[in-house]
C-alpha cells in the first residue's frame, strides 16, 4: 500500500468519523443497546420489553468538543506526564498486564468509594477516590489516544509534530466508534481499564517509583 493511499485513509477515517457523529446526534444511537435488547425481548414476548426511551439524548458532537477542549488543557498543564505515559504505553507485549493493573486499581478505588460513603467522617475519602480514579482514567486515555494517532500518522508517512492534531484525530475516531451499539460500550470499558492501568503503571506520568524512602529520610533528620 503506497504512502498516497495511506494518507487517503487518514482523511477517509476522519470524514467517516464526522459522519458517524452527526448521524448519532440525529438518530440518538446512545440508546442502541437498550433498544436492541428491547427488540429481542419483544420478539420473545419477554416482560422486560418496556415501551420507553432513554431520558437523556447523547450529543456526541458536543461531547467530542468538550473532551477535546479538556484534552488541550491537560496537554498544556502536564505535557511531560502525558508524553511519558504515551511513550511507555505498550500495546504489543504488556497489554494484558496493563489491563490487569487497571482492573485491580479500579476495584480497589471503587471498593474504597463504597466503604467511605457509609459514614460522614469518611465521606470525603469517597470524593477523593473518585477524583483519583477519574484523573487516572482521563490522563491515561488521552495519552493512549495520542500515542495511537501518532503511530497511525507515522504508518501513513505523515510525520506531524502537533500533539493537538494527534489527540483531536484520536478522539474523533474513538468517540465516533463509541456511537456504534454494543461495540461502543466495549471500547469505553477497554479504554477505561487501559487508561487507568497505564496511569498506575507509570505513576501518573511521574516515571518515579512509589517509595516511602523520602519519608524515612525526613524522619531520620
Amino acid at each position: 500500500m503506497g504512502i498516497t493511499m495511506k494518507r487517503f485513509l487518514i482523511y477517509f477515517f476522519a470524514l467517516a468519523a464526522v459522519f458517524l457523529l452527526l448521524l448519532a446526534d440525529v438518530y440518538k444511537p446512545g440508546g442502541g443497546i437498550e433498544n436492541g435488547l428491547r427488540e429481542i425481548f419483544l420478539n420473545m414476548d419477554h416482560p422486560a420489553a418496556l415501551d420507553r426511551h432513554p431520558q437523556v439524548d447523547s450529543l456526541y458532537t458536543t461531547g467530542f468538543l468538550a473532551i477535546f477542549t479538556a484534552s488541550i488543557l491537560m496537554l498544556y498543564t502536564v505535557p511531560a506526564r502525558v508524553g511519558l505515559i504515551a511513550r511507555r504505553f505498550d500495546y504489543k507485549h504488556s497489554l494484558l498486564r496493563q489491563l490487569s493493573i487497571g482492573l485491580a486499581g479500579n476495584l480497589v478505588l471503587i471498593g474504597l468509594i463504597v466503604l467511605s460513603v457509609f459514614t460522614p467522617y469518611t465521606f470525603p475519602l469517597a470524593i477523593i477516590s473518585v477524583l483519583i480514579l477519574f484523573g487516572a482514567i482521563f490522563l491515561g486515555s488521552i495519552s493512549i489516544l495520542l500515542r495511537l494517532a501518532g503511530d497511525f500518522f507515522r504508518w501513513a508517512g505523515w510525520e506531524t509534530s502537533s500533539p493537538l492534531l494527534r489527540i483531536g484525530y484520536g478522539l474523533l475516531i474513538f468517540i465516533s466508534l463509541c456511537t456504534l451499539p454494543y461495540l461502543g460500550i466495549a471500547l469505553r470499558i477497554l479504554l477505561w481499564l487501559l487508561g487507568s492501568g497505564v496511569s498506575f503503571v507509570n505513576k501518573f506520568g511521574s516515571g518515579k517509583k512509589w517509595t516511602l524512602r523520602p519519608l524515612v529520610e525526613e524522619l531520620k533528620q
